[in-house]
Parts: structure tokens; C-alpha cells; sequence
């Protein structure tokens, strides 16, 4: 235990009197990426960032506001016909439970029941999935889009698919 101790101490040690000096200096930055802009009195890690920014590729605004609307707009789509669906499956069903609930017979009315319960919940899984699937497609397609529009367009956009999947 006490020579890993002396061993980290020593290690700290060097890289404090060794490494660190060296990172500071503008000429380790200069080697990395270029002289930095003597008119700015920005720190080199500033520098960077904006040498960084300066070789990305511009995004192309047009670009992704398009890429956007088409996203949203499929994913909208596919809202509105979830919503029909469940909208109709929930029609259905209070139909088939009233009529049920009219049967005199209990077995009959039991078989009709379930039979009401178990299309609600099939129609609503077979809904479920189809807009999982059209989100999922329009996410797919907006990253593809976006990869067209500029290499900054997703470091800036904070958004992500996780947003849509409470739909």
C-alpha cells in the first residue's frame, strides 16, 4: 500500500513539474494547430475552440429548417393517425361493451366482453406500433437529411429522437 502511495506522489509530481508547463505555453498550441491570432488575447483553449469552429463545415440553414419541417410534419402524420385509430377503437369498444352488457346469458356475455377487450387491445398495439415505426422512419430520415445540411447542424440542435418517444 505505501509504494502505490509514493508511486502516485511521484507520478503527480512529475507530470505537475513536466506536463503541465509544457500544455500552457503557446508554442505546444502552435504545434498542434497553427499559430494563434496575435491580435486576440483569447487563452489557447479558446483558440482552439475557435479554429475548431472556423474548419466545420458551415450548415446550410435552409438546409435544416427543411430537414425540421419534413421530420415534425411526418411525425404530425402519424399523430393524427394514431389518434384516429385510438379514437375509432375506443368508438368500437363502447359499442361492443354496451351490447355485451345487454346479454342476459352470462357465458355469452363474458365471451363478448372479452372478445370487446381483446380487439381494443390488439387495435391499440397494431396503432402503437405503426407510430413508433413512422417516428422512428422520420428520425432516420432527418438524420440522413442532416448529415446533407452541414457538419454543425447536430452540435447544435440539443433536441433527440428520446423527445418523441412519450408520443
Amino acid at each position: 500500500m505505501g509504494k502505490k502511495i509514493i508511486f502516485s506522489s511521484i507520478f503527480i509530481a512529475f507530470i505537475a513539474i513536466v506536463v503541465a508547463p509544457t500544455v500552457t505555453e503557446a508554442s505546444f498550441w502552435n504545434k498542434l494547430f497553427g499559430p494563434a491570432d496575435v491580435t486576440s488575447s483569447t487563452t489557447p483553449a479558446k483558440n482552439i475552440t475557435n479554429i475548431i469552429r472556423k474548419t466545420a463545415t458551415a450548415v446550410n440553414l435552409a438546409c435544416m429548417q427543411t430537414a425540421v419541417g419534413k421530420r415534425d410534419t411526418a411525425i404530425i402524420s402519424a399523430f393524427d393517425a394514431f389518434y384516429t385509430t385510438t379514437k375509432q377503437a375506443l368508438e368500437t369498444r363502447k359499442a361492443a361493451m354496451v351490447s355485451a352488457w345487454g346479454i342476459t346469458d352470462k357465458a355469452q356475455r363474458k365471451t363478448a366482453l372479452t372478445t370487446a377487450w381483446k380487439t381494443y387491445r390488439d387495435t391499440q398495439k397494431a396503432a402503437r406500433q405503426t407510430l413508433n415505426k413512422a417516428r422512428k422512419e422520420a428520425w432516420q430520415t432527418f438524420y440522413t437529411d442532416r448529415k446533407a445540411c452541414g457538419t454543425t447542424g447536430a452540435s447544435e440542435d440539443s433536441g433527440t429522437e428520446a423527445m418523441d418517444v412519450n408520443l
